[in-house]
């Protein structure tokens, strides 16, 4: 009976370290993304990023004019423009499509898309 107990425990505490310990499994397959954007013209180039879950997205955007940029659904912003670039580093936490709008202009300047892992 004693033994029945402490194998009982033992399974206990060893599935509950599991539980604790194990890695995220949305983590798991993360990458570290980075891309070099350049808004010209009201667009940019590239015009879609691809990333998926859980990366981690550096964005080091350049522009021909002034920009302030905002990524919807993921709360980045940042200012830009001729001579003086920006970066921004941000996780995808969240899947979808998601617009990439200048406030300055009003305009969908290009798309972010986090696909699921």
């Amino acid at each position: 009976m004693v033994r029945l107990l402490v194998a009982f425990a033992v399974v206990v505490v060893l599935v509950g370290l599991f539980l604790v310990l194990r890695p995220d499994p949305r983590a798991a397959g993360s990458r570290e993304r980075t891309f070099e954007v350049f808004v010209e013209d009201g667009g940019m180039v590239p015009r879609e990023l691809r990333v998926g879950e859980g990366d981690r997205v550096t964005l080091e955007v350049g522009a021909d004019e002034p920009v302030e940029l905002h990524i919807h659904g993921h709360g980045v912003e940042l200012d830009a423009g001729p001579g003086g670039g920006a970066v921004v580093a941000f996780k995808a936490g969240l899947t979808g499509r998601f617009g990439i709008e200048n406030h300055r202009s009003g305009r969908e300047v290009g798309t972010l898309v986090v696909g699921p892992r």
